[in-house]
Order: C-alpha cells, then structure tokens, then sequence
C-alpha cells in the first residue's frame, strides 16, 4: 500500500498517520465496465484510484424525465491517486454521481465509519485529512464553474 501515501489526499499526512489509515483501507479490483457508485444510491466509501481510471457520469435526462438514448456525460476522468465518493463520505447522503471503471483498475476503498474511528482518537490527523477534502471539492467546484462559463459562452 505504498502507492497510497501518494495519493493527494493523504498529503499532508507524516509516515505514522499513514499507517493508521492503511489498517482501514481495502483495495478493490474492478473490471472495465463496473458501476463502483451508482447517482441517487447510498455510498460509505471514500474510494481512491490505485491504477487504471474512473469515469464520473450523471444522466443527460432530468430526473422526472423518461430515460433517453443518449449516454450519460462524463463530468470527469479520474486516475491514480484521485479519490471519489467523497460528497457522500462528507454528508452522508446518496451518491450525486455514478463512477465506472474505464478500465481495468485498482482501488483503496475506505468505509466512513472505520476511518471515523481512526479520526476520532487522532484529531490532528483528522484535521489534515478534511483540509485536503475541502481542498479536492474546491477545486471540483472551480473546475465546474470554468466549464460551465465556457459552455455559456458557445452557447451549448
């Protein structure tokens, strides 16, 4: 589990910290095509990519619309050392989006209630660890504002 002190998220963590959170972490494989998170489904993971990719998708039908034939859109392709499922990791709610493998991958999966646990008993470390979790949504946040500015501005 070496490849997970690398992760951005546990960047601010020293070599100790680390090692608590690897006694909670599991790593999962999934193939091409899985469905990790499903939109509108309760989620207690927070997932970080070992190796291979994610898709992260929501549906280019509205909810109380019939479903469509059009794929759904992809808002982000993720890799090594980014994490996702952390919206419903943070406020317990169901997943606002659906994660696919893209390929073949390798994953750290972390439930909330261990690594709360983790937390719990060790402050500083859970200090670090949701100062870099706001520091990913932030940077989601501003990403999507720059591509939704962009779409305004041709007009799609």
């Amino acid at each position: 589990m070496d490849k997970l002190a690398q992760a951005y998220f546990f960047r601010d963590l020293d070599r100790s910290e680390i090692e608590l959170v690897k006694k909670v972490t599991r790593i999962l494989e999934a193939r091409r095509g899985y469905i990790l998170l499903r939109q509108g489904q309760p989620s207690d993971d927070l997932f970080i990519v070992r190796s291979g990719s994610v898709r992260v998708m929501v549906p280019t039908s509205a909810p109380d619309e019939e479903p469509n034939d059009n794929p759904d859109h992809t808002l982000v392709v993720l890799g090594p050392g980014e994490c996702f499922g952390e919206f419903a990791f943070i406020d317990r709610k169901p997943s606002s989006a659906s994660v696919v493998a893209n390929v073949d991958c390798s994953l750290y999966a972390i439930f909330h209630a261990d690594l709360e646990r983790v937390l719990d008993s060790n402050p500083m470390t859970a200090a670090k660890l949701y100062r870099s979790m706001l520091d990913i949504l932030v940077g989601r946040f501003r990403n999507t504002d720059v591509e939704l500015a962009v779409r305004r501005a041709v007009g799609s």
